[in-house]
């Protein structure tokens, strides 16, 4: 327990309040010190020395509440106050309080957030995944997963996918019929003597032609052997969407067999 003259000094000559004080003397409550107060026959502060305290105006908590929009948690602390004191105060000033929903956030619906709440929501949203997600494990019932599948068919297909590329994917599988394509393919496949130029490992029927320069960029190396190169499938995968990344590598692996 705080000494007589430590705890007049901060409850009356520095105007702390109650929470303050205990946050100063290492205890959990509030009602701890007010007991403190009474053993001292230190007289309370009554609602009116409490609201003087606080100190501004009308103008002032308007602008705070209404205008910057600060919780009366903020302001008290901004104020040395309690968030009775200003909730009273806002009674007395006539200040229209926000309603729970806008307390929670609803008053700026429909409103863009700035960029740095986005990014922070997305940072949260990337370490949520996996088992720390809340949802992990949660089964859904038929209904639910109807309703999901329902409302996704039809979307990211043709244009509307974000990875479209003008129809020349559907452009390339009409080839893949057709005797040039299965002709040079076959070169490829006969010049790297069947077997992946990344890994090594010889066809066990999983391997790949691979155009070195994309087929939708340089049509006029589709079929020119010397643009493939033969993959299994599992390096294959492994440079999907990174193809321009290994194109000077994979040139220089042909240029070599080639000589």
């Amino acid at each position: 327990m705080l000494d007589r003259d430590t705890l007049y000094r901060l409850y009356v000559t520095e105007q702390k309040t109650g929470k303050e004080i205990a946050a100063l003397a290492g205890v959990n409550s509030a009602e701890t010190i007010y007991n403190w107060l009474r053993k001292c026959e230190i007289q309370r502060r009554n609602i009116e020395q409490a609201q003087r305290a606080v100190r501004p105006s009308k103008e002032q908590l308007h602008e705070l509440y209404t205008v910057q929009r600060m919780s009366v948690d903020s302001i008290a602390k901004a104020l040395k106050s309690s968030e009775s004191s200003v909730s009273k105060l806002l009674d007395r000033y006539g200040i229209p309080k926000r309603s729970k929903t806008e307390r929670s956030g609803g008053w700026n619906k429909g409103q863009p957030l700035p960029e740095h709440q986005r990014q922070r929501l997305s940072e949260i949203a990337k370490q949520r995944v996996g088992e720390k997600s809340p949802r992990f494990g949660v089964k859904l019932d038929n209904e639910t997963r109807n309703k999901i599948a329902n409302s996704l068919k039809g979307r990211f297909r043709g244009e509307e996918n974000p990875q479209w590329k003008g129809g020349h994917a559907h452009e390339r599988q009409q080839w893949h019929s057709r005797f040039e394509y299965k002709a040079w393919r076959q070169a490829v496949y006969e010049r790297d003597n069947y077997t992946c130029q990344m890994c090594g490992k010889s066809s066990n029927g999983d391997i790949q032609a691979h155009h070195i320069y994309p087929w939708t960029s340089h049509p006029e190396l589709r079929f020119d052997t010397s643009n493939g190169i033969t993959l299994c499938e599992c390096c294959h995968l492994s440079i999907k969407g990174k193809e321009l990344q290994h194109a000077e590598r994979f040139t220089e692996i042909i240029h070599q067999a080639t000589r």
